[in-house]
C-alpha cells in the first residue's frame, strides 16, 4: 500500500497527458486511506482498498477537464516502481490512466523520510 503523504498525479486520456497535479493520500476519520487531488483541471477524490502488497483499488470520483463532469468510477492500481502506482479509471469517453508518484519529504541532513 502507498505511504500517507504528498504525491504527484498524472492524468492521461487517449494518449494526451495533462500537466502534473498535486495529490495527497491521507487517513480518513474511519481509518481508511483516501486519495485527493487538489489543484488540477482533472481532480480525483476517493478511497483506497488494498488488493495485495503491490496494488490497491480506487473507489471514488473524477472531475474531468474540460467538461467539469463528475464521474463515479473505480479501478485497480498496480505498483510500477517504488511508491509509483498506475491504473485505468473507466469513464464514458474511455479510460483515464492515472499515475500516482510519491513525493518524499526531506529529513534531517538530507535523509529522505517516508
Amino acid at each position: 500500500m502507498p505511504y500517507e503523504g504528498d504525491y504527484h498525479c498524472y492524468f492521461s486520456r487517449q494518449g494526451v497527458e495533462e500537466p502534473r497535479a498535486s495529490c495527497r493520500i491521507a487517513r480518513a476519520a474511519g481509518g481508511a486511506l483516501r486519495l485527493v487531488g487538489t489543484n488540477a483541471s482533472t481532480r480525483i477524490d476517493g478511497s483506497l482498498h488494498p488488493l495485495d502488497h503491490r496494488s490497491f483499488r480506487f473507489d471514488g470520483a473524477l472531475v474531468t477537464a474540460p467538461e467539469g463532469e463528475v464521474i463515479q468510477t473505480s479501478g485497480p492500481f498496480e505498483a510500477v516502481d517504488v511508491q509509483v502506482y498506475r491504473g485505468p479509471l473507466p469513464t464514458p469517453r474511455g479510460p483515464i490512466w492515472v499515475t500516482v508518484a510519491y513525493v518524499p519529504r526531506p529529513g534531517p541532513r538530507g535523509v529522505v523520510l517516508p
